[in-house]
């Protein structure tokens, strides 16, 4: 999908790249609940948070998890994207953040069954990933995509996009015992996509 078309719906709403992403998740999973005839009022999600500071050595990824609840009811999209992002605002700055690493160890020496416990309570896995702004090549090859799918690790669904040069690729990993139809769920997820740059771009040319 087109790069600019998350920037325009990102202006549009005030918000962030990450805005328009999330909300587009949540309105296909939504329409896939409604394909099946159930109503989702809420979702939850766990979303990559980056801990990458200036001070960094390049190389290497400096995340974490973080799981929080978002309203899958709203049929606005700016609202929506405003819903996300005041919710992922809210995750970020949760102070606990900064102290994952020392979490992260002492989770490791409970049993596997508990961790996996904690992940079975989230519904979507989504991760928005920046990549690289230029051509780039690989062995002599120009490199003209690039897909990232990340594990469910105990969700239902994980959607991760990874942009490169002007165009956002998504990589969608599902569960099929959760969707036994994983065609219905992505053709959801690109009609929420959709939904969010058709909305934004209508209410810009307004």
């Amino acid at each position: 999908m087109p790069l600019e078309s998350f920037h325009n719906a990102a202006t549009a709403a005030k918000g962030t790249l990450n805005d328009a992403f999330l909300a587009s998740v949540i309105g296909g999973v939504r329409k896939y609940h409604e394909r099946h005839d159930v109503a989702l009022d809420r979702l939850r999600v766990t979303l990559s948070i980056s801990l990458r500071t200036p001070e960094d050595p390049l190389g290497g990824n400096r995340i974490t998890l973080q799981r929080f609840e978002l309203a899958a009811n709203e049929l606005d999209v700016k609202a929506r994207m405003r819903a996300v992002h005041a919710a992922c605002r809210r995750a970020r700055d949760e102070p606990a953040v900064q102290h994952t690493d020392a979490i992260a160890a002492t989770l490791n020496l409970l049993p596997t069954r508990v961790i996996g416990s904690m992940l079975k309570h989230v519904d979507v896995v989504a991760s928005n990933v920046p990549g690289f702004t230029f051509r780039v090549y690989l062995a002599g090859a120009e490199v003209l995509a690039q897909y990232a799918f990340g594990p469910t690790i105990g969700a239902a669904l994980n959607v991760t996009l990874l942009s490169y040069q002007n165009t956002c690729h998504l990589g969608i990993s599902i569960d099929t015992n959760a969707a036994p139809d994983p065609e219905v769920l992505v053709e959801c997820l690109r009609e929420g996509f959709d939904e969010v740059f058709e909305a934004t771009r209508t209410s810009t040319s307004s």
